[in-house]
């Protein structure tokens, strides 16, 4: 009996190896095609300029066999760009262009649109891999730099041409945000782009207040800019215009006075120096002609 039990004791232990082999090498290949970044790897963060292009590069650790994709906009269904059979190949739609050689893969738009961005989906299979792989891409427009005027009690900052949909920021030059005071709108332009405004409601402030509207890019924080106003008290500030506003039909009147006057004065000065000059005239022709008559009477009283 104990002799029979050592050899089925043995093949219970060969069936258990065998099966703890079968796992290990089962694990193994499920490794080697398992679906993920693992597979396929590409640059990111995607971040495009509007009317520049871009390249996303892609890279997997064995050649790559075929490669299909397909463009999911912001808003809408999925499209299907195409499917690339071969390697070494590309295939194009429109702005956009898919290719791979060997182990490597880029897409490459030029020149973005507003409407590129969304979630490019590559379909792809490998020697080790068969998956797809999501690439998200971002366009931003930068706006033209804040313009800040005064008007009546208010101070508004301007932008325009810019993407995405981005606010203003107003601050003292010491760092109080007065962004709660402020009242902002946006117009969407054709091409997508917007058209920022945004009016901060003045109130009494410290003499000499500096005034700072920023403009903050949030896909590009580099892109931040900022424009400044100085102005002095701000009640003092509307005061003032209110008087120069009040003063001014007076100023009209008497810049008019002094113009006719002056007009007057040359028309005068014209006038008087004709008068003399025909004065003069008639002087001259009058002594000449007493000169004519004393000749004359001479002559008649003493003949040669």
């Amino acid at each position: 009996m104990p002799s029979a039990e050592i050899p089925e004791t043995i093949g219970v232990n060969m069936a258990s190896l065998r099966m703890l082999l079968f796992t290990f090498l089962l694990l193994n290949v499920l490794s080697d095609i398992q679906a993920g970044d693992d597979c396929l790897s590409c640059s990111k963060p995607n971040i495009a300029e509007l009317g520049k292009d871009i390249m996303i590069k892609c890279k997997n650790n064995a050649p790559i066999v075929s490669m299909g994709i397909r463009f999911c906009p912001l808003k809408g269904d999925c499209i299907p760009k195409g499917v690339i059979k071969k390697p070494n190949s590309t295939l194009t739609d429109g702005e956009t262009t898919l290719e791979f050689h060997n182990n490597t893969a880029s897409l490459s738009i030029n020149p973005i649109k507003i409407s590129h961005e969304g979630t490019y989906i590559l379909s792809y299979i490998t020697r080790n891999c068969m998956d797809n792989l999501s690439i998200s891409l971002e366009v931003f427009a930068p706006y033209t730099n804040p313009q800040v005027m005064k008007q009546e009690d208010t101070l508004i900052c301007t932008a325009s041409g810019g993407y995405p949909e981005e606010k203003f920021y107003w601050v003292f030059k010491g760092g109080t945000n007065l962004t709660h005071k402020s009242t902002s709108q946006s117009v969407k332009n054709e091409n997508g782009s917007f058209s920022l405004s945004n009016t901060l409601q003045l109130e009494s402030a410290p003499s000499e207040t500096e005034y700072c509207c920023t403009l903050n890019h949030t896909r590009v924080p580099s892109r931040q800019v900022s424009t400044c106003m100085i102005l002095q008290n701000v009640s003092t500030s509307m005061i003032i215009a209110e008087k120069t506003t009040l003063n001014t039909p007076m100023i009209i009147i008497i810049v008019i006075a002094i113009i006719s006057l002056a007009c007057i004065l040359l028309a005068v000065t014209w006038w008087r120096t004709g008068r003399k000059n025909y004065l003069l005239q008639k002087w001259q022709k009058f002594t000449h002609a007493n000169k004519s008559m004393y000749f004359f009477q001479f002559n008649e009283t003493n003949p040669s």
